[in-house]
């Protein structure tokens, strides 16, 4: 069994999908929705925020795809943001017609958010590439250094989750539905509160789970270098660090008389190591 500390856990990434589909989900309903002016404020946030949440969190997976299309170099996923981002919108436009509207008005809306949407959509799926396409790309790129390089990647992903939630956060606290300075009705403020508690919400568990991916990735990556460092040392039975030609290479080794007693002595290749004792490649 590989070491713990050299698995490829799937729980970094799944906490930066999510991450990166509340922060997307939090920025979007704070801005795009103008909740301040909104007749009912909380069906404003809930019909942006909702599309929003579950297309980030199916772009924060599509972009992950190693696909590229036929003879290029450009990701499946980069082009299926397009679409994506036409069906959020389309989405939002519809939710927003209800829950009154007609069938014929829902469709109708519905096609209208996808195409003549595109005042809004386009320039939100800039800055979601911006903001998130560039940073998941680079950590695509880094892992294919090794498992330090993924970690970091994905350090870098939850740094900018955490930073756009607190984006999102602080826009709600100063322009959220509260600070509307006309006279409302008691019913207005309380659909208000509702809205900017949705809201804040999305905020702090993008922003919650933005820091655990970033300190999962440090832990992980401390972890491993303790692990190859009581290795060395020779504080850890039944692995080694052997020099080769090509590095450093870390070895688990079977003994007679250790759990593994029917074996004979046998080394396994594990990982091959850089100079700094990190994970490049897996061997088995």
């Amino acid at each position: 069994m590989i070491p713990k500390p050299f698995q490829r856990l799937k729980t970094l990434r799944n906490l930066n999908v999510f991450a990166v589909a509340l922060s997307l989900a939090a920025i979007a309903a704070t801005v795009m929705s103008r909740s301040g002016n909104a007749e009912a404020p909380l069906q404003a946030v809930v019909c942006i925020g909702a599309p929003t949440l579950v297309s980030g969190a199916m772009w924060a997976m599509l972009l992950r795809l190693p696909r590229t299309l036929s003879g290029t170099r450009v990701r499946v996923g980069w082009v299926l943001s397009i679409p994506l981002a036409a069906l959020n919108a389309a989405s939002a436009a519809a939710l927003s017609t209800w829950p009154d509207a007609a069938p014929g008005k829902v469709f109708w809306w519905f096609v209208a958010g996808g195409t003549l949407g595109i005042g809004l959509w386009g320039p939100a799926l800039f800055f979601t590439l911006v903001f998130f396409g560039l940073p998941i790309s680079w950590g695509q790129n880094m892992a294919k250094k090794g498992l330090a390089g993924e970690e970091r990647g994905e350090l870098v992903v939850g740094l900018a989750a955490l930073i756009v939630s607190a984006v999102a956060l602080a826009l709600m606290v100063t322009h959220g539905p509260d600070s509307a300075f006309e006279a409302r009705s008691a019913e207005w403020l309380e659909n208000s509160r509702l809205a900017k508690l949705t809201l804040g919400a999305l905020s702090a568990a993008g922003m919650a789970l933005g820091a655990a991916a970033a300190f999962v990735a440090r832990a992980r990556e401390s972890a491993r270098r303790a692990f190859v460092a009581g290795v060395s040392s020779g504080a850890l039975p039944g692995y080694r660090v052997d020099a080769t030609d090509e590095g450093k290479v870390l070895l688990r080794v079977y003994s007679p008389g250790g759990a593994s007693y029917r074996v004979a002595d046998f080394e396994e290749a594990l990982f091959a190591l850089d100079k700094h004792g990190e994970a490049r490649r897996e061997m088995t």
